[in-house]
């Protein structure tokens, strides 16, 4: 036996509190090395030895006692005081044992007799020391002494005397136990480069027991001083002793105790499990020495054997405690790759999983739960592996539980939806690491069908729930939902589910006759999946009452998905059995609904007019929705069968079929379409009366239907058509006002403008004022136009612009015009020209005059009466305000501004009468002639200055008369043509009078020629009565018997309806329709043209132009018969008559037809005649 091991063994012995008696025992050394096993002690069996042992002790140290007080101060004391010490120590070590043991039944050590023995022992040592300091023994009483000292807690002179011992006695048996103590001491105070000191003493010392455990605790010190590379170093070295020790006692064949070789085993192992932690730091330091990749070589290489693997999940164990996630995931990859045959990988595998369980790493544990597989493919029946599999089974058991706790906890939360993806991949592991026989393994398909379906992994789902259908128990359920699951793979590839419209039937059905199911395209998934819902229908239907609805919707959805998928006719086919079949479904109803509606889109209305009435029959589909719907559906049906009739132009049929129509389904939502169809077809066949009978029911019964804008815009067409500009209008006006965007493209620009037109037509000044405010007609496009009718609704009631501030608003509006908007805005100032300004008048005037061309006819047409009022009026005003505006006084600079007013008011007037109205010309002639004379007389009045000479005064006179002359003369001259002007074209009678009273009265002479004795009857009053002598068969008198507003003349009479029009619009001055009408007259050749001037003749006479009209009434004589045209001669010489103008009577005289003359107008013609002086004798 080598003094090393030896060595060892005492040490160990020592340091555990072995007894002597085991240091004694021999060591045999058969061939190879033997180990024996010792007994087992009993503990009791061992107390009691203890007890005998102390007792022995005691008489031991009793006897030497006694020794030492007979051998004090010999020679012999030294010897005896070390062998008492030894005794007490041994003493001690038997107390402290019975002490704990003791403790193991009260619960608490007593351990006074040990510390009284340790205090013995040390008071025998203190007396060997001090009086015997050279005996060879004092080194180890030294060792002994501290060692109590520290046993009763007096540290300090503890450490004195290890140290003493240390420094005096280096080659002392027990100063490397002294170096350990004193490590220790450094080691608990933290101070390890001290212990590194003490240590680095024993390990001089490589035969000494204590070197292993010096090798030891240097590594610990190494490692608390993160040294890293030295603390690895001393534990190799360390782990290498223990490997040659055991090398040299199987060599030389040493018998050692099982104990021994335990512990030396123990004490390997601790050193091998210590290297992952010494290694493990250098890894969290960062050290490129210690990287993750090159740990799993350096540990085989350390340790090849068994601890190898605790190696492996110790290494685990410390990256998943200090949170290296990511590398324990990638040290458990090398393990299963490098070392899958080991147990102990799986256990790696189950502590990653642990680790990344708590964090709820899900993705990650799934992984993890999949290496589970993995090692079970290659290992799974292996005994080592069986109870970590056990393990692993349970706990991902374990994890299903808790993840289905936590999705139930959250459901409905999308951070639930990959928390079932996880537990789905829990239970597919499950399921892969334990035998199929397993009672666990169906309920685990169908929680695992469960959590696919979850987690929307439909196709899993259904192969899980299928597989308990066919297996497990309970199978109705599972097959119920495997259609479910199977549902929702079809839905996922559009197979079902599919947004539905109805599509038509095929050409070659109609839909009664059987019909199979052509599954030559179809997926084959789809096809199954109706055959697990006919099978489940037929089999649990009436035996699962509860599960009825379900079965019922899946089988809804087959039919929908045979639908959707071409089969067209079978899925018909098979939804109308379903209806009929299950009419209290909740299904049944949207069967029934696509049904129809394939027969809707297949658009063969007859029979599904035929249909919809059947369903009507259903006694379930009583008082809902759908009933109402199949009543409406009913109507449409109809509805469309005439329509398909109207579309082969069969209007009379569609006409005929619409007295049903509208009498069967009066109260249904087609009732809109089929007036406006009726009215449609009315108006196909001519019989407009009819279409604007049914366009108003339309209008006046369903003002919220579509129709009812097609209807307004039908209704206004034929009201436009017959004249009626109101009826139009509102029409027209109240299409405009509608929101719904199928009527915005009919919304035009052009509509709103005819609205306006007509209403002014309509002489409806407040509708058109208010449609002037309405933004639906007077948008941002009409702005022109709208500031047009703004300006001739102000014509049209000038009692309300007439006012200074409209006056001004109107001044300002026609500079901002342009042109025909200035000439009404300019008009509409003038109608307040008595609050405008001299020079702000000039300017209306002219602009009426320079812009009267850009006016359309009927615009002219419509402001004569205004024109032949205003402008001549504005000039009145400026004349008679003459004298505050250029004030005359004798003095040149006022003379000359007097002037320069006149000869601008003059060229005002000049430009005026370019206006094509002989009463404006004549008036304002007259106008400026008694400008002029105002002023000759103004001058002829002006005193002379003051303080003028009275020689000078005559001079002065003499002067001004000069000065007069002219401008009297020319004043003359201006009336005198007014005078012609007004007489030969007879102008109005308050005009004429207005011009010839001046004018005879300045010209006696001429006056008396012009005048005559004889007195001519009245002419003809242009009028009505007038226009039924001229156009006798024109049925005239009509409108003379009664109102024309009575008479209600339809669109089947034309002609009337314009006459009509005609009469009503010159009752009412309604100028732009009179205008109007008579340019419809002669476009649509409603009366003659001889009928038309006449009527021109008398529109232009009330319209205050009888000039233009009697002019026009000399045109129509051509064009009349000879009995009227000498009518109208007689006539024009009546009014030339009035007007003085002998002149223009002989030429109507001389227009006569002689021959053609009745008797009253050879009369008149014979008084005509006299009146210019020229004798006709009687016939």
């Amino acid at each position: 036996m080598s003094r090393r091991f030896c060595a060892l063994v005492v040490l160990f012995a020592f340091f555990f509190g072995a007894a002597p008696e085991a240091l004694a025992k021999s060591l045999s050394t058969p061939e190879g090395m033997q180990v024996r096993n010792s007994a087992e002690r009993n503990e009791e069996y061992e107390r009691d030895v203890d007890q005998v042992a102390s007792a022995s002790q005691e008489q031991a140290i009793a006897k030497l006692s006694n020794l030492l007080r007979k051998y004090r101060d010999t020679p012999q004391e030294a010897g005896l005081l070390a062998r008492l010490a030894d005794f007490q120590q041994q003493y001690s070590a038997i107390l402290f044992r019975i002490g704990h043991g003791y403790s193991k039944r009260t619960g608490g050590s007593d351990l006074t007799r040990y510390n009284k023995s340790l205090q013995q022992s040390i008071s025998t040592l203190n007396t060997l020391v001090r009086k015997y300091p050279s005996y060879e023994g004092v080194p180890h009483a030294y060792f002994m002494r501290a060692k109590n000292l520290d046993e009763i807690g007096k540290k300090a002179a503890s450490v004195a005397d290890y140290q003493y011992l240390v420094n005096n006695f280096p080659e002392a048996e027990d100063t490397p136990a002294a170096y350990m103590a004193l490590a220790e001491v450094s080691i608990i105070a933290n101070d390890h480069p001290k212990a590194i000191h003490y240590l680095g003493e024993v390990e001089k010392l490589p035969d000494d027991p204590h070197f292993p455990f010096a090798l030891y605790k240097l590594a610990w010190s190494q490692y608390n001083l993160k040294n890293v590379g030295r603390a690895l170093a001393y534990l190799e070295k360390h782990i290498a002793y223990y490997r040659e020790l055991k090398l040299e006692a199987t060599t030389k064949g040493f018998v050692v105790e099982q104990d021994a070789v335990n512990s030396d085993r123990a004490l390997q192992e601790n050193s091998l499990l210590d290297i992952v932690l010494f290694y493990f730091e250098g890894y969290e330091q960062k050290d490129p020495q210690y990287q993750l990749s090159d740990t799993l070589s350096y540990f085989r290489k350390l340790e090849p054997g068994p601890v190898f693997g605790r190696m492996l999940v110790k290494m685990a164990k410390l990256l998943r405690s200090h949170g290296h996630e990511a590398d324990l995931v990638s040290w458990k990859d090398q393990v299963l790759l490098a070392e899958s045959s080991l147990p102990e990988s799986l256990e790696v595998a189950l502590t990653t999983y642990e680790y990344q369980l708590n964090k709820r790493r899900y993705p990650q544990v799934v992984e993890s739960a999949r290496d589970f597989i993995k090692v079970y493919s290659k290992h799974g029946g292996k005994e080592g592996f069986m109870p970590l599999f056990t393990q692993a089974q349970k706990l991902l058991l374990d994890t299903a539980e808790g993840l289905q706790a936590i999705i139930i906890k959250n459901k409905g939360n999308e951070e639930a939806k990959p928390l079932s993806a996880t537990l789905a991949a829990i239970y597919e592991s499950f399921t892969r690491i334990v035998d199929d026989s397993d009672l666990r393994v169906p309920r685990v398909h169908y929680n695992l069908a469960e959590t696919l379906f979850a987690i929307q992994d439909y196709e899993g789902a259904t192969e899980h729930y299928r597989w308990v259908a066919l297996r497990g128990e309970g199978d109705a359920d599972a097959s119920l939902k495997a259609i479910a699951s199977r549902y929702e793979v079809l839905r996922l590839k559009q197979l079902a589910d599919r947004e539905i419209k109805a599509r038509k039937l095929p050409a070659d059905t109609t839909g009664d006759e059987s019909q199979s199911i052509q599954n030559a395209d179809l997926d084959k998934r789809l096809l199954q999946w109706i055959a697990w819902i006919d099978t489940h229908y037929d089999k649990y239907h009436s035996r699962k009452p509860a599960d009825s609805e379900k079965i019922e919707s899946f089988l809804f959805e087959a039919d929908r998905a045979l639908y959707v998928n071409g089969q067209t006719a079978a899925a018909t086919q098979r939804l109308r059995k379903f209806a009929e079949k299950n009419p209290k479904s909740k299904f049944a109803i949207p069967a029934a609904t696509l049904v129809v509606d394939t027969y809707i889109i297949t658009a063969n209305w007859e029979k599904t007019h035929e249909l919809v009435l059947e369903f009507l029959e259903e006694k379930a589909w009583k008082g809902g929705s759908f009933e109402t719907r199949l009543a409406g559906l009913a109507a449409d049906s109809y509805f469309k069968v005439m329509e398909e009739k109207f579309g082969r132009k069969e209007y009379a049929q569609v006409l005929k079929d619409s007295g049903k129509f509208l009498k069967k389904y009066e109260k249904s939502e087609r009732l809109p379409d089929g007036l406006r169809l009726a009215g449609q077809s009315a108006l196909a066949i001519g019989d407009k009366l009819l279409a604007k009978h049914y366009f108003s029911r339309l209008i006046q019964e369903r003002p919220k239907a579509d129709g009812f804008g097609d209807a307004l815009l039908a209704r206004g067409s034929l009201a436009e058509e017959n004249h009626e500009f109101k009826a139009a209008a509102a029409d027209y006006s109240g299409f405009l006002g509608l929101s719904a965007e199928s009527y915005r493209k009919a919304q035009t620009d052009t509509l709103r403008k005819k609205v306006l037109m007509l209403t002014w037509l309509a002489g409806n000044t407040g509708e058109l004022r208010a449609l002037l405010g309405n933004k639906a007609v007077c948008t941002d496009n009409l702005t022109e136009d709208c500031e047009k009718f703004e300006a001739l609704v102000g014509l049209a009631t000038p009692e309300r612009s007439g006012s200074q501030e409209d006056a001004e608003k109107a001044l300002k509006r026609a500079k901002a015009a342009s042109g025909e908007n200035r000439v009404f805005w300019a008009l509409v100032g003038l109608e307040g020209a008595k609050h405008l300004e001299y020079r702000d008048r000039v300017y209306l005037i002219r602009q009426v005059a320079s812009n009267w061309d850009d006016l359309e006819s009927i615009s002219k047409y419509a402001v004569l009466p205004q024109v032949s009022r205003s402008v001549a009026r504005a000039f009145a005003f400026n004349r008679q305000e003459m004298s505050e505006i250029a004030p005359l006084r004798a003095n040149e600079r006022y003379i000359k501004r007097r002037v320069e007013v006149i000869r601008e008011m003059e060229n005002a007037a000049t430009k005026a009468m370019n206006l094509p109205w002989v009463r404006i010309r004549a008036e304002l002639l007259n106008e400026v002639a008694q400008l002029y004379l105002d002023f000759s007389k103004d001058l002829a009045k002006l005193p002379p200055p003051k303080n003028m000479p009275a020689e000078d005064i005559a001079l002065y006179e003499d002067t001004v008369r000069k000065l007069v002359l002219p401008f009297e003369e020319k004043g003359q001259d201006l009336r005198r043509k007014a005078f012609e002007l007004a007489s030969k074209f007879a102008v109005e009678d308050d005009l004429l009078k207005k011009i010839v009273d001046p004018f005879f009265a300045e010209n006696p002479s001429q006056a008396k020629s012009l005048k005559s004795s004889v007195v001519l009857p009245p002419p003809a009053e242009l009028g009505l009565g007038y226009l039924s002598v001229l156009d006798p068969t024109g049925n005239w008198k009509v409108f003379l018997k009664q109102s024309p507003k009575e008479i209600i003349f339809e669109i089947t009479q034309p002609e009337m309806r314009l006459k009509q029009l005609w009469v009503t619009a010159l009752s009412a001055s309604n100028w732009p329709q009179i205008a109007f009408v008579m340019s419809e007259a002669k476009d649509k050749k409603a009366v003659s043209d001889g009928t038309l001037s006449v009527m021109r003749a008398i529109a232009l006479s009330r319209a205050g132009a009888r000039a233009e009209g009697l002019l026009e009434l000399d045109a129509a004589r051509k064009d009349l018969s000879p009995e009227s045209g000498n009518n109208v001669a007689l006539t024009l010489i009546g009014y030339s008559a009035r007007a003085y103008s002998k002149e223009r009577i002989s030429e109507w005289l001389n227009a006569l037809k002689l021959e053609q003359l009745n008797q009253y107008q050879k009369n008149a013609m014979i008084a005509a005649s006299a009146f210019i002086g020229v004798e006709i004798k009687k016939h």
